[in-house]
């Protein structure tokens, strides 16, 4: 799971009260599915391995009588290093890429018939954070920071969904 915020803003919402909200192409929550190996290890002191995550990033604006979101399925790519700081810890640092597949914002309400298809560029992302090894389990759990640079395309304009994120994992370590 991730929250992120930055990227250009693609709409502003005005209310009644007169306030206002921004989308903007790097913001959201997701969800991810991840799979990671790290089987390179130099002695105890430092692992290399590589990575995968696929998944949903959404973001909207709600009001009483609309609604605009923007959805997109990031896929990651990335190299991985862990470096132990105790027997159940262990820093983590990642890079590689990313490809947001289907990028597009819907509406509803008001908003109605206002879906735009984007297309994304391949973007590149840099990670670094802890690990951490449950007590007597096979589970670990890892916060972490996210930077990721990435632009969008839209009848020939170019849009920076590039973004700051906190990931949180739950993850399966034999």
């Amino acid at each position: 799971m991730s929250a992120a915020l930055g990227g250009d803003k693609l709409a502003t919402v005005t209310f009644d009260n007169g306030n206002t909200e921004d989308l903007t192409a790097g913001q959201g929550l997701s969800l991810y599915i991840e799979g990671a190996v790290t089987p390179l290890w130099i002695g105890d002191s430092i692992g290399f391995g590589v990575g995968g995550q696929l998944g949903l990033k959404f973001d909207s604006v709600d009001a009483k009588n609309a609604s605009i979101s923007f959805w997109r399925f990031p896929a990651l790519l990335y190299l991985q290093t862990l470096i132990p700081g105790s027997s159940r810890a262990a820093f983590l640092l990642r890079g590689g890429i990313e490809t947001d597949l289907d990028p597009h914002i819907s509406g509803d309400g008001l908003a109605s018939g206002g879906d735009l298809q984007f297309s994304s560029g391949l973007g590149k992302l840099a990670e670094l954070g802890l690990w951490y090894r449950l007590q007597s389990s096979h589970t670990a759990i890892s916060l972490t920071l996210r930077l990721t640079s990435i632009h969008y395309a839209f009848q020939g304009a170019d849009i920076d969904g590039s973004n700051v994120g906190l990931v949180w994992s739950v993850l399966y370590a034999p």
